[in-house]
């Protein structure tokens, strides 16, 4: 638009000048120069506005080559995060993966083992209704009896009573009759060794267990 608004502008001059000066004849060199210098004017307008227009399409392309290198270096960023959280993702991916082959090998043998237990009980509980069918009805109503009415009592538990000591007896004094005999005392026996009692739950000790001396024997000369 600019380039046809000045070449507009060039032929108005020119036509201004021809009818300004038509009655006047100039000689073709004059015109000539005339036509030169507009077309030099022309030209000259049409080179600075080409060096502007090229001068902002450089700057426009530098701008946007600038801005398409930032743009592209921030994707390259955001992928390589991106490739390093993919990464991350698949060992976390995959230890998740292993522990759970190994929480299912676990599970796995315990149902195996739980298996076992169930056939291993159903056998025991086979054997045990073949036994209960043999054994008699009147044997496991006195069984179911004495169940009902067995009540637990609680565990008592006493010390030990201590050892007691024998006392020993007082000396045996010597007697005189009233004739003129004379009495001998008879040598005191030995105490004996007291044997420990066996220790009894939630009972008294046995007094009888204790022995006494025998009485003194008199001897006449």
């Amino acid at each position: 638009m600019k380039r046809f608004t000045l070449m507009i502008l060039a032929l108005t001059a020119l036509v201004l000048v021809n009818c300004t000066y038509l009655p006047i004849p100039l000689p073709q060199e004059y015109k000539l120069a005339s036509e030169k210098y507009v077309n030099s004017q022309v030209e000259l307008a049409m080179s600075e506005q080409t060096s502007s227009l090229i001068d902002s399409i450089r700057q426009e392309t530098q701008t946007l080559i600038s801005e398409s290198i930032d743009s592209i270096l921030a994707a390259q960023g955001e992928i390589q995060s991106l490739v390093e959280e993919n990464r991350q993702l698949q060992t976390e991916l995959q230890a998740a993966m292993s522990d759970q082959t190994a929480t299912l090998d676990s599970q796995t043998k315990r149902l195996a083992e739980i298996n076992k237990l169930i056939n291993d009980i159903n056998l025991v509980q086979g054997e045990l209704i073949k036994n209960i069918e043999n054994v008699p009805m009147v044997t496991l109503l006195t069984l179911q009896k004495a169940l009902a009415t067995y009540k637990p009592q609680p565990l008592q538990i006493s010390r030990p009573a201590p050892p007691t000591e024998k006392i020993p007896a007082p000396a045996p004094t010597a007697k005189l009759r009233a004739s003129s005999k004379t009495v001998v005392p008879t040598p005191e026996p030995e105490p004996k060794a007291v044997e420990p009692e066996p220790v009894q739950e939630a009972e008294t000790l046995d007094m009888e267990s204790t022995t006494t001396p025998d009485a003194p024997v008199e001897t006449t000369n």
